[in-house]
């Protein structure tokens, strides 16, 4: 099965002290995560806009965190800065896809 189909796949990236639980994305979803993250960067967007495309960007791949509080999309507000919220998701697609190449050559 491709590791994105399946949902028990999922990697840990650590950024900054915090570590996230993360999916492998399909293709479908980098592009949508990309699409996201371009319209959460938009100048002519408001600040709220910008802050719910970055939450569901990020929630494309996010499953968990070690956070002291629960998981949730609602909790992203609550828990990170924005400029901690940038830095997770500038750094999450290179990261899974790191971990998704270690994964591949300890398999074979």
């Amino acid at each position: 099965m491709p590791i994105a189909l399946d949902p028990n796949q999922t990697t840990e990236v650590t950024v900054g002290t915090a570590t996230y639980t993360c999916r492998y994305l399909t293709c479908r979803a980098v592009l949508l995560y990309e699409q996201r993250l371009t319209d959460a960067a938009d100048k002519n967007a408001t600040q709220f806009q910008s802050n719910e495309s970055l939450n569901k960007a990020l929630m494309l791949a996010l499953t968990g965190w070690n956070l002291p509080m629960p998981f949730s999309a609602d909790a992203l507000d609550d828990a990170l800065t924005p400029s901690e919220k940038w830095e997770l998701a500038v750094a999450l697609p290179g990261k899974i896809m790191a971990s998704e190449e270690d994964k591949k050559k300890s398999s074979s």
